[in-house]
């Protein structure tokens, strides 16, 4: 398995994750995820860094994409801001795709061989 397969293969598992997090955030709480937190107990805040944590990806690109539509955007900033969506996906998606083949095999196997078999399965 060629190893650019497997980034891409994690970031596009951490995007999905980010992706579906915000999506429903958005479909219960009737507004859009924000990386600011709203005064509140520190279980609901505990909760709501966790979500953030997982959906930061999203939220990156959202602030990226609005630079960029708003007609003001920093080239540099907006490239950083991409480039660190990408590696936070990537990783997120590792931990997701690692905590899958945790549940598939029962035995330690890595996110790289993870990878490789569910994309052979695909083919």
């Amino acid at each position: 398995m060629n190893e650019l397969g497997i980034v891409f293969f994690g970031t596009a598992a951490g995007f999905a994750l980010a992706g579906l997090l915000a999506s429903a955030y958005r479909l219960v709480a009737g507004e859009p995820l924000e990386f600011a937190l709203k005064a509140g107990d520190p279980g609901a805040a505990f909760l709501g860094i966790l979500l953030r944590t997982a959906a930061g990806p999203v939220l990156l690109l959202r602030w990226a994409l609005g630079q960029v539509q708003s007609g003001r955007p920093e080239a540099a900033l907006c490239l950083g801001a991409v480039t660190l969506a990408c590696m936070w996906g990537f990783l997120s998606g590792v931990i997701v795709i690692e905590t899958m083949a945790g549940f598939t095999s029962g035995s330690g196997t890595n996110a790289a061989s993870a990878i490789a078999t569910s994309i052979q399965l695909g083919r």
